[in-house]
């Protein structure tokens, strides 16, 4: 069962929809077999995340209507602990706040994990100490050897966006974690290139993703091309937005394809998503991490995992140029997205990992 609020996709959302499902349909050349893959997969997951996790919340609720995001003192600032134990095919995790206990597992679906432990799952009910979503939509990202950062949208009862949290967590028995440059709507904006993996039943492909940002300020662009490994182009969307109001740490954007573009300031992560979904639509929810690599740490092993080191394609002659100022650091991002169809049922998870070439102007 899905939220049941009711919306109606405008045509940009709709053909941002329609790139993400031709990804799916159109991409050849599969790198290996989905179930070899899948149990590599299984295995990486198990191997990294079943530990004892310190973390803390950053978090923000959203208000649909007014299309603004406002402070969650539930939740924001709060630190935990979490244990995750995991034995295939399902994890269970056991979680102590400061202020209350709970233990959750079983509860997700659809989950998918990729091959340095980062994974994505939903929930019909999803818990996170106190507050209780109808629907929502996690996305883990592995930081490091020992970190990892993961980020959840959750939709109320009548299906509206209401909150996004960013779980910040390190093991338990490591050492502090490196700390993340904020980041905020004028530093994400540049050409963002990288690589994607697209997965869905029985099936598993690549392509090329060329992600952009654009802001003025007052504005946000956002532009999304598609290829293959040949250059020809498989789809792309463009979305606009307008900035609205946010609590300090935080920076929203309502795009004007009926989504909400939420960036944490503090985490490096942000959220797109529709404000509202209905199983009647098709939709997707994409969550992303912005990384630096400083000049220190680029000679390290290690401190980035394996599958955001594959965005360095050093063949091509704008990533040679963005890297050769050793001086400045390298500039990374995460993303993993969501795509339903109709019905609710998950179409594909797509993973893509990018590496920044330049700034982009404002959009005009």
């Amino acid at each position: 069962r899905k939220p049941r609020s009711k919306m109606l996709l405008p045509r940009a959302m709709s053909v941002a929809v329609a790139v993400h499902g031709l990804r799916c349909a159109r991409i050849a050349a599969p790198r290996m077999s989905s179930a070899n893959f899948e149990k590599e997969a299984w295995q990486q997951f198990a191997a990294f995340n079943a530990h004892e996790w310190r973390g803390r919340a950053r978090s923000v609720r959203i208000d649909p209507i007014l299309r603004r995001a406002r402070a969650d003192p539930v939740l924001d600032g709060k630190r935990y602990v979490t244990v995750v134990s995991a034995v295939a095919p399902a994890f269970e995790e056991e979680w102590s706040w400061e202020d209350w206990s709970e233990v959750s597992g079983g509860g997700g679906r659809d989950f998918s994990s990729d091959i340095d432990g980062s994974y994505s799952i939903d929930y019909n009910i999803h818990s996170l100490g106190p507050t209780t979503a109808r629907f929502a939509a996690e996305a883990s990202f592995a930081v490091s050897d020992e970190e990892r950062v993961r980020v959840v949208a959750c939709y109320d009862l009548s299906g509206r966006l209401c909150r996004v949290t960013a779980l910040e967590e390190r093991r338990g028995d490591s050492a502090d974690g490196a700390d993340r440059t904020a980041c905020n709507l004028r530093s994400i904006a540049g050409d963002w290139r990288g690589d994607a993996t697209v997965r869905r039943p029985g099936e598993l492909a690549v392509a090329k993703h060329d992600v952009s940002f654009a802001t003025d300020g007052r504005r946000l662009l956002r532009r999304l091309a598609v290829s293959d490994f040949e250059g020809r182009a498989l789809g792309d969307s463009e979305s606009c937005g307008i900035v609205g109001l946010a609590p300090d740490g935080v920076h929203f954007v309502a795009m004007d394809d009926g989504a909400a573009l939420v960036l944490l300031a503090d985490a490096g992560v942000f959220v797109l998503a529709p404000f509202s979904i209905d199983p009647d639509d098709a939709f997707f929810v994409e969550a992303g991490l912005f990384l630096d690599e400083s000049p220190e740490l680029q000679a390290q092993s290690g401190r980035l995992p394996i599958s955001l080191r594959r965005g360095d394609d050093l063949q091509d002659p704008l990533v040679q140029a963005s890297i050769t100022a050793a001086a400045r650091p390298r500039k990374h991002l995460a993303r993993s997205i969501r795509l339903y169809r109709r019905g609710g049922a998950l179409a594909s998870v797509t993973t893509s990992y990018h590496q920044r070439l330049g700034a982009s102007s404002a959009p005009r």
